[in-house]
């Protein structure tokens, strides 16, 4: 039979079939589940690893007051090749009001960290100079404590262009009135970094902690030690024999592992059911269809014609299903975040990107249990007595 006919004859034959509608769904929702599933799992595994990597805070380490000579400790690190920024404690951190952006809907609470230059990504104005009394801000920056318990609204977001080489007013620790200029506003989603925090240099943050809290004019007894990667400061510190120190930020990866394990094994369970749920209804239409195979074998069509028919109805219903599957998979990538993340401050900056190796590893998936599915039952039939088949 010509390739023509036979593809015209599984166009009919799937037409025909009422439960093949259904059939097409079902595994439409199959491979769904699979893209879906398998993207959001590679997408978490990366941006998660990115963010440890990236982050500011992930990557500083607080040597406390505990350890032997935290000023002599501190001065030997500065020229380490792992460590991009030593300090100490009347340098590192401020907080307050700012009052500019207080309405019925933000707080105003800002905090106000100390670094040096080129640690962020300047995307509009300069980076932190030498000058004191300048700051540098997120794209994102919204100055509310709420921010933190699921209240993140991506609209609420204060667009700082227009305030750009401006002061902005605060009330440090919520007394005291001072002004910052902004000099600059970097990509928070390159690092990502919180919407309420800003940045200022060492001697910003030096001089008015100095000035409104007398007590840090003593001698410090605490430094931060800023590495190129957390996973290099137990190899630069642990030199030291007496010395005390603890990550300033740190994430609960059994958390993490358990939401990623959910992911995968769940998608597992899902290509598993993908397996015998199309074997089975495969299996059950060829059985239903084995009298039209009896007659077809009456009427001379050979063996490889007829198993040619249903390799190209099956072909047939799992393209459009797969097809369907990609457009609606597609979709269902830029919609999960915006629905289920964009209330978290960090967990917004994730994107799913469906992944191009899981399309096509669906995609064998399904040309190999078609193949197979039909190649059993086909053979099934064939052993069976053409003459019980037509009559019975």
């Amino acid at each position: 039979m010509k390739i023509n006919n036979l593809f015209t004859l599984a166009i009919n034959n799937t037409k025909r079939k009422k439960t093949n509608i259904i059939f097409i769904i079902l595994l439409m929702l199959i491979n769904i589940a699979i893209i879906v599933g398998f993207s959001s799992y590679k997408s978490l595994f990366s941006f998660w690893n990115d963010w440890l990597d990236k982050s500011y805070q992930f990557n500083l380490v607080n040597i406390n007051s505990g350890s032997e000579d935290v000023i002599s400790i501190a001065e030997s690190l500065k020229d380490n090749e792992f460590v991009r920024d030593v300090f100490f404690n009347d340098e590192y951190y401020l907080s307050g009001i700012a009052s500019d952006f207080v309405d019925k809907n933000i707080d105003g609470n800002i905090k106000i960290i100390g670094t040096i230059p080129k640690t962020k990504k300047i995307i509009y104005g300069q980076d932190l100079n030498n000058e004191i009394n300048g700051i540098i801000c997120p794209n994102n920056f919204l100055p509310d404590s709420q921010i933190y318990l699921g209240n993140y609204n991506i609209d609420k977001v204060i667009d700082l262009k227009n305030i750009l080489n401006k002061n902005i007013n605060i009330k440090l620790m919520n007394e005291y009135n001072t002004s910052l200029k902004l000099i600059g506003i970097f990509d928070s989603s390159y690092d990502y970094s919180s919407p309420d925090v800003c940045y200022a240099t060492h001697e910003t943050i030096k001089e008015l902690n100095h000035k409104y809290q007398p007590e840090f004019s003593k001698n410090p007894n605490e430094a931060f030690i800023l590495f190129d990667n957390i996973n290099n400061a137990e190899k630069v510190l642990s030199k030291y024999q007496r010395i005390d120190y603890t990550p300033v930020a740190t994430i609960k990866t059994d958390i993490a592992s358990k939401i990623l394990s959910i992911t995968n094994i769940s998608t597992i369970i899902l290509i598993i059911i993908f397996f015998i749920f199309t074997y089975l209804i495969c299996s059950h239409n060829i059985i239903k269809d084995s009298k039209n195979i009896g007659i077809l074998k009456i009427c001379g069509y050979d063996l490889i014609d007829i198993k040619k028919l249903y390799y190209f109805e099956y072909i047939i219903i799992f393209l459009i299903s797969f097809i369907l599957s990609i457009i609606i998979s597609l979709q269902l990538c830029n919609i999960i975040p915006i629905y289920f993340f964009n209330n978290n401050p960090v967990l917004s900056f994730l994107n799913i990107h469906p992944s191009i190796i899981i399309i096509f590893i669906t995609l064998i998936l399904n040309i190999l249990i078609v193949y197979f599915t039909v190649k059993i039952n086909i053979k099934k039939i064939e052993e069976m007595d053409i003459s019980e088949i037509i009559y019975e």
